[in-house]
């Protein structure tokens, strides 16, 4: 399906319906010891951006995430919509030649991106992950903001979706697309009608003189934590020397029985300056969410070189 502009309004508009926060102390555990979590810290320049991993509940870390500067600074003078198509082109590329791949066919993964380019942010998801803006509001207290609806097979535009391409969703511990994915978008998986890699996006814009960050985090978070209570914890905590540790030590304790990974990266409101950011959370293996990190960036700046 080709890329529509019309749908950055209502994609955003989607994403940012209220929603209420976890009860409190929902399956809080104080007592209950997370896991080693593998951090990185990554310079950009002046600032800092991270990037944390905890195998949580799982036997198996399936998760990939990477922060990246792309060196060719032409997307600095494109507008919204030649960018964001090409972030599209980009993933439906990446999808084309995952379904290709052996190992695709029982594995799979979700992907949630952000792409900086001064002060616009665009945010391109495919699956239930999430992006999430938080902006200091002054010394003390945050907003955030998400950037993306998730897609499930309990929305009912993906419900319709999934059937009009030939696919079913069944009830059984949860609604499932065909029975085995809790998710109705996701790389991977190329026999199952109605899983789709079509991915959603939105752009959004801060001020220069906002102090901004990008969260992008898998359902590891969001099983427990929404942006409310993001907003909450890190007005209440305030920021760590590596926030994104600290959210998915918050999230364990909260009783997350998932993957954990989440990626943590400032706004940088220089024209010139383009950061890619992405959380993969794979399922069925980790093979696609790999292919994801070793191949998402070379298939951007392989498009940005065709203009």
């Amino acid at each position: 399906m080709p890329f529509d502009p019309k749908s950055f309004s209502k994609n955003l508009a989607k994403a940012t319906q209220q929603q209420a926060p976890f009860p409190k102390n929902f399956s809080y555990d104080p007592k209950r010891i997370p896991n080693k979590s593998q951090d990185k810290q990554i310079s950009l320049n002046s600032k800092l951006a991270f990037i944390s991993h905890r195998q949580g509940a799982r036997p198996y870390q399936e998760d990939a995430a990477g922060i990246y500067t792309i060196k060719n600074n032409r997307l600095a003078n494109l507008a919204n919509e030649v960018v964001a198509e090409i972030l599209y082109k980009t993933i439906i590329k990446l999808g084309e030649e995952i379904n290709q791949k052996p190992f695709a066919q029982n594995c799979g993964s979700t992907l949630i991106t952000s792409l900086q380019i001064g002060n616009r942010v665009f945010t391109a998801n495919i699956g239930d992950s999430k992006a999430i803006l938080l902006k200091r509001k002054n010394k003390k207290t945050f907003t955030a903001q998400a950037l993306n609806w998730e897609h499930k097979p309990t929305d009912q535009d993906e419900t319709e979706r999934i059937k009009n391409e030939g696919g079913t969703v069944l009830k059984l511990d949860v609604e499932r697309l065909g029975g085995i994915l809790a998710l109705s978008r996701a790389f991977g998986h190329p026999r199952l009608p109605g899983l789709s890699y079509q991915p959603d996006i939105t752009v959004v814009e801060t001020s220069e003189d906002e102090e901004a960050y990008i969260i992008n985090c898998c359902d590891g978070i969001t099983e427990t934590m929404n942006e409310l209570d993001i907003e909450e914890f890190f007005s209440t905590q305030g920021l760590s020397n590596n926030p994104a540790s600290q959210l998915g030590k918050e999230a364990y304790l909260r009783g997350s029985t998932d993957n954990i990974s989440v990626v943590f990266v400032p706004i940088i409101n220089e024209p010139d300056k383009s950061i890619l950011s992405f959380v993969a959370d794979g399922h069925g293996g980790a093979d696609v969410a790999l292919y994801i990190k070793s191949n998402f960036v070379k298939c951007l700046d392989g498009l940005i070189q065709e203009i």
